[in-house]
């Protein structure tokens, strides 16, 4: 297993940072291009994610192929089955199922892969593509699902869940007749999926109930941009606050993770939307909120949490913070208390972290999921470097690689589009 190393430098994160496309919105999009004659798409990022969804396609008889944007189409009859190692490869193989229900009337799979966040049943797909007509079966841990044609239908969801609200759009799409989709989520990601699929002919409205008349029928072609990674920018964004930096983020939409830039504000950043990205500088010394408490969208995202901890755990003041999500979300808490924050757990769902006002220490660490090495990446960059002999320095944080991909492609990132002057990041 590799890991990173981070040279945390007293010189703050400075620069510009060319921001991704959203692995968020790649995903389902990726997954409905089944429903298109073909798909081009543009800034689809390179990450295990994306390659194991590749597969998938390929699996159903899909081209894909990659230059300078990222090409899907048909080639073939492809199978109905999604192999089992891709479905535990990814917790995003479950979006799957309802293109390949809508493709080849069939679909087999298991339970889906992915970060260890606690309790992440599929059911509620389950029961979508059940309501829309599916025939659904269990066999030991396979689950198949069946339709000779799914049916528009009104459904509503008991929590607005991203995934769940695109699997419902994608089997309304292609379904006879007209699907209403009640209390779903309003994430950006689901704006991009239907400017997607309404591209390539489909007809979604969207509003606070998602509106789709089903055509029965197959889409054309679609040509699409990936929309920037939200989280991605706000990663940057809190590496920077968290050095006292000055960055800026081509591509970065505020709207989209307004919640975080107005907490930013709030402790003593500027920042600011730009005609070509988002502009932040932070002065070294920030004041924490009182308490953050994450939500669906347009509230606080989930996958900002870690970030926002590593954060507050080198600014002033106390913070206590409430992971309403997912109820696991907690795996960099010990890392970083590790690295000498001050975090305590107050119930099963929130801390309190004590605003230390100085940096942590240097410390070898490990990150269980991908969030979790944000925000260990985070401080990383804000850690003391220690050790005066230089043939053999003590860097400021070692990452064990566990999301390899993933996280490598965020930290390349750091390395191309950062100043060199703000910290070194090694990959070894």
């Amino acid at each position: 297993m590799g890991y990173f190393v981070i040279d945390g430098l007293k010189m703050p994160v400075s620069g510009e940072v060319v921001i991704s496309g959203a692995k968020n919105a790649a995903l389902p999009i990726m997954a409905a291009s089944m429903l298109c004659r073909s798909a081009e798409l543009g800034r689809c990022p390179v990450l295990s994610d994306t390659e194991a969804a590749a597969k998938i396609l390929k699996t159903a008889g899909f081209e894909c192929t990659r230059d300078k944007s990222f090409k899907i189409r048909r080639i073939s009859d492809g199978k109905a089955e999604i192999p089992r190692e891709l479905c535990g490869a990814m917790r995003s193989s479950v979006l799957f199922a309802a293109p390949f229900l809508c493709r080849f009337g069939y679909v087999r799979m298991c339970a889906p892969g992915g970060c260890r966040l606690g309790a992440r049943p599929i059911d509620i797909h389950l029961d979508i593509l059940a309501k829309t007509g599916a025939e659904i079966t269990y066999d030991n841990d396979s689950i198949t699902a069946k339709a000779d044609c799914l049916k528009g239908a009104e459904i509503v969801l008991p929590f607005p869940s991203v995934g769940a609200t695109e699997t419902a759009i994608m089997a309304g799409v292609c379904a006879d007749g007209r699907t209403i989709i009640k209390n779903p989520a309003q994430e950006p990601e689901i704006h991009d999926l239907c400017s997607f699929l309404n591209f390539a002919g489909a007809d979604i409205h969207c509003g606070k109930e998602i509106e789709i008349n089903g055509k029965n029928a197959f889409l054309g072609n679609a040509v699409h941009t990936i929309m920037p990674d939200r989280i991605e920018a706000g990663t940057y964004l809190a590496a920077a606050a968290v050095t006292g930096g000055e960055l800026f983020l081509k591509n970065a939409v505020y709207e989209h993770i307004r919640p975080f830039a107005d907490i930013l504000t709030q402790m003593g950043a500027a920042v600011c939307q730009t005609e070509t990205g988002m502009y932040i500088d932070a002065p070294e010394r920030l004041y924490n909120p009182d308490f953050v408490e994450t939500a669906p969208y347009p509230l606080f995202p989930t996958d900002m949490q870690p970030q926002l901890t590593a954060l507050a755990a080198v600014k002033c003041g106390d913070c206590l913070i409430k992971e309403n999500i997912f109820e696991t979300r907690f795996a960099h808490i010990p890392q970083l208390n590790k690295m000498g924050a001050d975090i305590e757990q107050k119930s099963p769902r929130e801390f309190l972290v004590h605003g230390m006002n100085r940096r942590l220490e240097s410390k070898t660490i490990s990150a269980s999921d991908l969030r979790c090495g944000g925000g260990t990446d985070t401080c990383g960059t804000f850690g003391q470097r220690r050790g005066s002999d230089t043939k053999r320095r003590l860097y400021s944080a070692r990452l064990r690689r566990y999301l390899s991909k993933d996280v490598a492609y965020w930290c390349k990132n750091a390395v191309l589009h950062l100043t060199r002057r703000a910290f070194k990041f090694y990959y070894i």
